[in-house]
């Protein structure tokens, strides 16, 4: 079935009148950002924003730590997070960024967001959009400015073939690299990061590079800019002294691993720099002091609770491989569904049509069911994707818990309680994997049967072809209204049983952080819970001494990380926080759904902590 498009002479008169560039003449900053505006309403209408108060939050932050050192102060920048699990950020005329939250859930500390956000404002702060579209041909420019702007706002639609024009050159990618390492220096953030967030992009198994798509797409070149990078004076063999400061900036902004990391690399060539040796010490201090307690050993029925956990988790990690394999198989087929379902919704196709108008109202709800669609491949992509390697995650961390039975760490003492904490914890991590490898495919199914309601309704759409004076006859309209809302509902119900599978597998590797964060004892004497109620402090606005205070009662470090963020996004104290927790190892996971609190979210920020607090290694 094919879509539903506008006559071309209609498609010419819209773009001209809605996304006019002015591409005859020098655009006015006043201009562009106008320009700005009203693509960046184009984008939010067909990709949709994420209304989640702590990543939002995050990405403005770290926005305006950047823009306040930004060159051209006329621009009134704004930092919008998308309802995206791709990979992604892009920017458009005015200052308009974007940023899809799959991107927000890859980056691993707010130096590397930093990095993100200073190269696309370094594309508006050099004009490259612009200064193309002042280039190009308007009928060109007009024609296709909304694919580019919104790209991937459909999955099979295919706008992707249509962004040749406007992929930014290679040139146009090394001059924002090199203006957003600029950036992030005067803002403050370790300007290695933007090479470190590259290459960790170029590092994805190819398996996974589906999540990364649309960041190949539109920021091509990636090894010719890491190199670029590599060979600016900031990331080109750096003094010792510049390593050291940027090894200080991170141990002061909480950043614990990597700071130990550099000034490793600084005591390599400079072994007796007093100041990095006084600064190492210090987290030495912490992470690596001597063994100051007895060992407790854990009675009998706990080592064999353990090998029982380990064998379950063996157990269900061959599972869901299994389950994986039948996946992976069932997604291409899913896939290939969708497509020919023929829901996608071209870009363009509102474009000139009177807002609130019948026709309008009707293409709005097609954004709404693409969006819905293409929520559901995202989210079951994504969790098919990584629960093979969160399963294996599982075993190891099984298997570390039956390790440090066998031998515990004086360094890092766990009470016989808090261990039973951690083996209920892995056990219903292993659960939740395969639970979310099973409602993944069950999605699908889903997403099937719901398709057929959606087919319905753009059949009797596609049935409707008279827009008298440019809009729908009004019995037409009405005649489209049950179809419609069925299809709206199908469609909203598809994009849930996918978010239910990938919840699954984000509480899943919440538990598994959560049990590595444990593992540290953040809380074995007092330099250790200082530096960790400063992380909290820092990362959720939490009080030092709240903190402190609930490191003293029963719940373990992981829980009150946990808390930090529940506490952070319902706006609530630490201490009403925990009171909402109860008891148990699924505890916290279960307050933040009471509490609307997303288990990505949980997840990603729960990561954040452990990136900074350990290894971040799962």
């Amino acid at each position: 079935m094919a879509p539903r498009r506008l006559p071309p002479l209609l498609l010419f008169a819209a773009a001209v009148a809605v996304l006019n560039p002015t591409a005859a003449v020098a655009m006015t900053t006043a201009q562009e950002i106008d320009w700005g505006r009203s693509i960046a309403r184009e984008v939010v209408a067909q990709e949709g924003t994420l209304s989640d108060p702590l990543l939002n939050r995050w990405a403005k932050t770290i926005g305006a730590d950047l823009t306040a050192y930004a060159v051209r102060s006329d621009v009134p920048y704004t930092v919008t997070v998308i309802n995206s699990e791709e990979v992604n950020a892009f920017s458009i005329p005015g200052g308009f960024v974007f940023v899809d939250a799959g991107l927000l859930n890859f980056v691993h500390s707010d130096d590397e967001l930093a990095a993100v956000l200073a190269h696309e404002i370094g594309h508006v702060e050099r004009r490259h959009i612009v200064t193309l579209a002042e280039k190009a041909k308007a009928l060109e420019i007009l024609l296709d400015v909304a694919g580019l702007f919104a790209p991937g706002v459909n999955r099979f639609g295919n706008l992707a073939a249509d962004l040749v024009l406007y992929k930014t050159s290679r040139i146009d990618e090394l001059q924002a690299d090199q203006y957003g390492l600029l950036l992030v220096s005067r803002a403050g953030y370790d300007p290695d990061a933007m090479a470190t967030f590259l290459e960790r992009l170029e590092s994805i198994h190819p398996e996974h590079k589906s999540l990364l798509g649309r960041y190949f797409q539109t920021h091509p070149a990636v090894p010719d800019r890491i190199a670029h990078l590599r060979g600016y004076p900031e990331l080109d063999r750096p003094p010792a002294d510049a390593i050291l400061a940027q090894a200080i900036h991170d141990q002061n902004d909480c950043e614990y691993s990597i700071a130990r990391q550099k000034l490793a690399r600084v005591l390599s060539v400079q072994p007796s720099n007093a100041l990095a040796r006084e600064r190492d010490a210090e987290l030495k201090a912490i992470f690596s002091p001597p063994p100051r307690r007895p060992v407790l050993r854990p009675p009998p029925s706990m080592r064999a609770m353990a090998n029982e956990i380990s064998s379950q988790a063996q157990a269900a990690a061959a599972g869901v491989k299994s389950q994986v394999t039948l996946g992976e198989r069932d997604l291409a087929e899913y896939e290939k569904y969708l497509d020919s379902v023929g829901f996608y919704v071209d870009a363009r196709s509102r474009l000139g049509i009177d807002r609130g108008s019948r026709l309008d109202r009707i293409l709005s709800s097609q954004v709404r069911i693409s969006q819905s669609m293409d929520h559901s491949y995202d989210e079951i992509s994504q969790t098919i994707a990584q629960a093979d390697d969160l399963a294996d995650a599982d075993v190891r961390l099984s298997r570390d818990l039956r390790q440090r039975l066998d031998k515990p760490d004086a360094v890092a003492p766990i009470g016989v309680a808090r261990f039973k904490t951690l083996l209920g914890r892995a056990a219903l991590a292993a659960k939740k994997i395969r639970e979310a490898a099973l409602a993944a495919r069950g999605a699908m199914a889903v997403g099937r049967d719901r398709g057929k309601i959606v087919s319905t309704f753009l059949d009797a759409f596609d049935a409707v072809s008279d827009y008298k004076g440019g809009d729908m006859d009004a019995a037409d309209y009405y005649k489209l209204q049950a179809p419609l809302q069925r299809a709206l509902l199908a469609a909203k119900q598809a994009a849930v049983a996918a978010d239910t599978a990938a919840g699954l597998l984000n509480d899943a590797e919440s538990l598994a952080i959560m049990d590595r964060l444990d593992m540290t004892a953040p809380d074995a004497d007092a330099p250790r819970l200082d530096s960790f109620a400063r992380l909290l402090a820092k990362r959720f606005g939490v009080t030092q001494k709240a903190v402190r205070d609930a490191l003293g009662g029963d719940s373990t470090p992981a829980d009150i990380a946990a808390a930090s963020v529940i506490a952070a996004e319902t706006n609530a104290s630490l201490n009403g926080a925990l009171a909402r927790l109860g008891h148990g190892a699924a505890a916290p996971l279960e307050a933040a759904q009471r509490l609307a609190v997303r288990p990505e979210t949980m997840q990603l920020e729960l990561g954040l902590v452990w990136l900074s607090y350990g290894d971040g290694k799962l």
